[in-house]
């Protein structure tokens, strides 16, 4: 459970819910990827960039994944999707 007020308030991915192109099944799994991130960074709390980017890759490897679904119900994460995501 998040425990920072803001992050557990925050909706994430907003910007592609409102959009029609991306599929909210699709959506919630990569809400779903950046609630775990959260989670672990603040349970990890890294003391630096490089522990940082540890963390993230496996959210990262995550999205890569998803990206395939995306594509699979004829959609793309492009770049409108990344800038959300970041």
């Amino acid at each position: 459970m998040i425990a920072n007020d803001t992050l557990k308030s925050h909706e994430f991915l907003a910007d592609m819910l409102k959009d029609a192109y991306f599929r909210t099944a699709l959506i919630q799994k990569g809400q779903k990827i950046l609630l775990r991130l959260c989670e672990k960074i603040e349970a990890e709390r890294p003391n630096d960039l490089a522990a940082l980017y540890a963390i993230t890759h496996a959210s990262t490897e995550e999205f890569n994944a998803l990206a395939e679904e995306f594509e699979d119900q004829d959609s793309e994460i492009e770049t409108a999707a990344r800038d959300s995501i970041g």
